[in-house]
């Protein structure tokens, strides 16, 4: 069935999910789950869930594609051939090719590129001659994630946040905190809806200035995305400042995996293999079973990764953006960014995606021991099992610390966010203990659409950045409850403990519905 478009943004089709069938008394889903399959309808309108037939073992098989000991909740629960089968993994049908064509709302503004010259579609905080180490093949490789984060920094919705964002912190609204996660004074921006055009022009004017005070490279990242790191001067002690003082100029270093990974498809042949070997590698270091496993169609996996560096470009310019305008003495312990109303955390990376996707497209892997650590990134670059995104992205960004940490470190299992970096303020209404979190499979077609000419020619000059928002489609959400500390999604503790011998429902799964 096609995706619609009612009168409003374009939507995303998926067919209704399998229901689970109920089991009295209660198992372990994961115990039971191999005996069922899912069959797509003909229409593509939904599933119907029948017992494995040995003699006719066709249909997707249901639930956690092997028994590791943690999968994520999306996994657990539905498998990776229904995921596939419904749109979340593969283009259904023959991916779209990538427009190289794309530009926000503002790239022809009279300030920016009123010309219309090709050298200057790239926005100028992203243009060659900051990234000092790049080669010409590796710029080349870069060119559809530096046109749609180019883009999304070129759009007016945009400018209105870093409009805030570069207001003074004496000027900001400023709120006094007291809870068992943090102490001290919160600044808070105040994100206009619309700015005139001298104000955008302004704007753009002090983004451009961050040219002189950052860097671009890509490295090894210790575990990160990116990292946007403050100069420090002579002495080793204090940073440099940037457009007045307490600001901090920078560099900001991307994983070098995800350029890894974009190369080794472009490479891939007879002879280069590299790319095929992730997404086979990947299930065997799970274990999963061929009857288990779901076809990965490259052309459909390398628009997530080209996606990903493309949010983590503007994520971690955010920050060095920040740290160019947003005041804070070296040895004051005053939160290191301000906070955007609504949110809980000030990692203001993870707040600008959200502002403008309204949440944070994150790939679904398998985290398990003795997986090595470059393993893991080289998943996270992939993508392979696709993306998924929360109900609230931090819902669970807990400080651990019953007093303020200045760091402001969170610990990143304790986050379903990227390895989380800010500080959480935690409301009066806040339970005791992480509240349940919704996860939605986000459907391929949108990770396509992103890149493509009806986009931004058509939708986004219609609806502005209401266009390009993740999709959430209701139907296949699910529920994590937070219980246990075993495993990374604590999915699995059954597994993990060797059998169903706690009743506890704290400690005994599933943990999601």
């Amino acid at each position: 069935m096609p995706d619609v478009e009612p009168e409003g943004p374009r939507t995303f089709y998926a067919p209704d999910p399998p229901v689970i069938p109920p089991y009295d008394p209660p198992v372990h889903w994961s115990e039971v789950s191999s005996e069922w399959t899912a069959h797509l309808d003909y229409n593509r309108t939904g599933f119907h869930v029948s017992r494995l037939d040995p003699d006719n073992p066709s249909g997707c098989i249901l639930g956690p594609p092997s028994q590791i000991p943690d999968y994520h909740p999306l996994l657990e629960k539905y498998g990776i051939q229904v995921l596939g089968e419904s749109g979340f993994i593969n283009h259904l049908g023959v991916p779209p090719a990538m427009n190289n064509n794309i530009h926000g709302r503002l790239a022809f503004a009279w300030y920016r590129n009123p010309m219309i010259e090709k050298n200057k579609e790239i926005h100028p905080v992203l243009r060659k001659e900051l990234w000092p180490n790049i080669t010409y093949r590796e710029w080349n490789l870069m060119q559809p994630s530096l046109l749609l984060a180019s883009a999304i920094l070129d759009d007016p919705v945009t400018l209105n946040y870093f409009h805030a964002l570069a207001v003074p912190s004496a000027e900001m609204e400023t709120q006094f905190h007291h809870s068992d996660t943090f102490v001290g004074y919160c600044k808070n921006m105040n994100i206009p809806d619309v700015l005139t055009e001298a104000e955008q022009m302004e704007v753009f004017r002090k983004m451009y200035a961050v040219r002189d005070w950052t860097t671009w490279s890509f490295g090894d990242c210790e575990g990160y995305y990116g990292l946007t790191i403050a100069r420090i001067d002579a002495t080793g002690f204090r940073t440099v400042p940037a457009s007045k003082p307490d600001t901090r100029q920078s560099d900001i270093k991307l994983n070098r995996r995800m350029l890894d990974v974009i190369d080794w498809y472009d490479s891939a042949g007879p002879h280069d293999q590299r790319y095929m070997q992730i997404l086979h590698d990947v299930h065997v270091m799970a274990d999963i079973k061929p009857d288990h496993q779901s076809q990965i169609n490259p052309s459909s996996a390398i628009y997530r990764t080209i996606l990903m560096l493309a949010v983590t470009m503007v994520h971690e310019f955010v920050h060095a953006f920040s740290m160019a305008y947003f005041e804070k003495s070296d040895f004051s312990d005053e939160p290191d960014e301000p906070w955007v109303k609504g949110n809980r955390s000030n990692e203001q990376g993870h707040s600008f995606e959200d502002y403008i996707f309204g949440g944070l497209p994150a790939p679904l892997i398998i985290s398990i021991p003795p997986m090595s650590q470059d393993f893991e990134w080289i998943q996270l670059a992939t993508a392979p099992f696709g993306l998924y995104t929360t109900q609230q992205w931090d819902l669970w960004d807990y400080n651990k610390e019953p007093n303020y940490d200045s760091s402001g470190y969170i610990d990143p299992d304790d986050s379903d966010s990227d390895n989380a970096t800010g500080v959480r303020v935690k409301d009066e209404n806040d339970p005791p203990h992480k509240p349940s979190q919704r996860y939605f499979p986000i459907p391929q077609a949108w990770c396509e659409f992103l890149f493509s000419d009806d986009s931004w020619a058509d939708q986004v000059m219609k609806y502005g950045l209401a266009a390009i928002k993740v999709p959430k489609i209701e139907k296949w959400k699910v529920i994590r409850y937070h219980s246990g500390d075993t495993g990374y999604w604590d999915t699995g503790e059954d597994r993990w403990n060797g059998g169903d011998e706690d009743d506890d429902l704290e400690f005994s799964g599933p943990h999601w519905e």
